[in-house]
């Protein structure tokens, strides 16, 4: 039988679940019908995705989260609300997933905490200084509200996380073709919402399997094989989301096609270099002051090594014509600034719980840090970049839910 604060503990959950998930599929709504706010209408992706699919049909949809919306759309008068309220449960996936995968760093952390934790990555956002940005959402974000297949594709990219978290030191020793087709449909999964994710993970896996099998001298290797067949297997779907979204001969191509740039996003950016270091300010801070742990982790070097592949992507890669603006490839980096971030505030919250593990009843803060010396800095200096961005995160989540543009704010 659970004790009381275990059933405490799960009140608290069910009702920062509930309160979030009414919150979301009333912004979602009002993004989906173009709801008219104080101040403006709540443009978004979203809106645009939704008359692509009536202007197209099922033929043109490149993502599965469209597709699902699409269906919803067309159930009635109630189609808008549906739609919000999948992408609502989206975001409640995210904040469960996010949570379960935290317990896995730390399994002895309180549960409410670990869910607050997880929403609060969801809402982070580069620190917002009006003389170095001249937006609040830019380039090292990882969170947004306007698009839908970024939350669907960030969602299964931490199932996927959790699916490696107990497999990625040891797949040379033990893999078999059970969890082979288990990461395959993951990764196809998230290849069918969104490409980005992969565009930057599979480059990233193969630089680590390369490690692995060097330092293993080629022991396992059918298995290490398996892995990697994995990657393979989800990848056809790419060659569909290409057809419909380049091909010169489709008609949903709209004229667009890959090409290369050199570096468009600085011509952007008012302060490229200062944007990089506010914008991952925390998960900077955390490699500074545990490089260890960091380093020692390797879900976290896989995702540094994911998120330098996903901005070079950005950096020399964008789409032409009419989409050239809107930088598409840069899903792929946020997606990896939002995973450095979730690992950030794992291995914060884990040296934390650590850290006032002995920390008397009725001893105050201030009193307790200024007994560890040196130590309470790792936590201090890492704790205020962090409430720094969750401070601007805040901030513009309020203003998005006033009714303004989604992203250029």
């Amino acid at each position: 039988m659970r004790s009381r604060t275990d059933k405490n503990t799960m009140v608290k959950i069910a009702v920062l679940l509930l309160v979030s998930f009414i919150v979301f599929i009333n912004l979602f709504w009002r993004m989906v019908v173009l709801y008219p706010g104080p101040s403006g209408n709540y443009f978004s992706d979203i809106y645009e995705h939704l008359l692509y699919g009536k202007t197209y049909g099922i033929k043109g949809e490149y993502s599965l989260t469209l597709l699902i919306n699409d269906v919803l759309l067309g159930l009635g008068s109630a189609g808008s609300w549906l739609v919000a309220a999948h992408l609502a449960l989206i975001v409640i996936l995210e904040i469960v997933f996010g949570y379960l995968f935290m317990k896995k760093i730390v399994p002895q952390g309180n549960a409410f905490v670990m869910h607050l934790l997880s929403l609060a990555s969801l809402v982070v956002l580069p620190p917002y200084i009006p003389a170095i940005n001249r937006f609040m959402y830019r380039n090292f974000t990882g969170n947004c509200w306007h698009s839908e297949n970024y939350h669907g594709m960030r969602a299964v990219a931490i199932l996927i996380l959790l699916f490696l978290f107990d497999r990625i030191n040891d797949y040379i020793k033990n893999f078999d073709v059970k969890r082979m087709i288990i990461f395959a449909l993951l990764l196809s999964l998230v290849n069918a919402i969104k490409p980005n994710f992969i565009l930057g993970f599979a480059p990233a896996l193969l630089v680590v399997m390369i490690a692995d099998i060097t330092r293993s001298k080629g022991r396992g290797f059918s298995r290490w094989v398996m892995f990697g067949m994995s990657v393979l297997i989800s990848l056809p779907v790419l060659l569909w989301q290409y057809f419909v979204n380049f091909d010169p001969s489709v008609e949903t191509s709209e004229n667009t096609s890959l090409i290369f740039v050199l570096g468009d996003f600085i011509l952007m950016s008012a302060h490229p270099f200062l944007e990089f270091l506010t914008g991952m300010a925390f998960p900077l801070a955390i490699l500074i002051a545990y490089p260890r742990e960091c380093r020692d982790n390797k879900l976290f070097r896989l995702a540094a090594l994911g998120f330098v592949i996903s901005f070079l992507e950005m950096f020399f890669i964008a789409e032409s014509g009419e989409r050239f603006y809107d930088g598409n490839m840069g899903w792929g980096l946020q997606c990896f600034v939002y995973i450095m971030f979730l690992i950030a505030i794992s291995i914060f919250y884990k040296n934390s719980v650590i850290f006032f593990s002995d920390r008397k009843r009725g001893q105050s803060l201030l009193s307790y840090c200024s007994t560890k010396g040196r130590s309470s800095l790792r936590l201090i200096v890492p704790g205020l970049l962090f409430m720094w961005h969750l401070g601007s995160g805040l901030m513009y989540f309020i203003i998005v839910c006033l009714g303004v543009t989604g992203y250029r704010v």
